[in-house]
């Protein structure tokens, strides 16, 4: 639709880069309560996003689809900051400039500081 959906905060930095993929890594990754963090048939996602804060954050966006409205496009613009962030994976020492995802690994690159 071209309108914006939600604003997400929660990087130290500035966002670099992202990755989503609305089912594959739902199915696959689960809480430390051992739940899937999503569910393709609610139109879940699972996104990951790297900065200049040296972080990638892994973002569970379930509460975020409900409240934007799920897949109508009448659905309003949410706000929603660490509350969506399931893990902050650390290790880089300089900003995560790319990352790749699929439904068992995260690969992040980043330039020495």
């Amino acid at each position: 639709t071209g309108r914006l959906r939600a604003t997400l905060r929660g990087h130290a930095g500035s966002g670099l880069c992202l990755q989503f993929d609305k089912v594959a890594m739902a199915r696959a990754d689960s809480r430390e309560d051992g739940e899937p963090i999503g569910d393709e048939d609610e139109g879940d996602g699972f996104m990951v996003s790297g900065s200049s804060d040296c972080t990638v954050l892994v973002w569970d966006l379930r509460h975020l689809w409900k409240a934007s409205g799920g897949g109508r496009a009448s659905g309003t613009a949410v706000n929603a900051g660490p509350e969506l962030v399931k893990r902050v994976l650390r290790g880089h020492s300089g900003g995560v400039l790319d990352l790749r995802i699929d439904k068992h690994w995260i690969v992040s690159w980043s330039v020495l500081a």
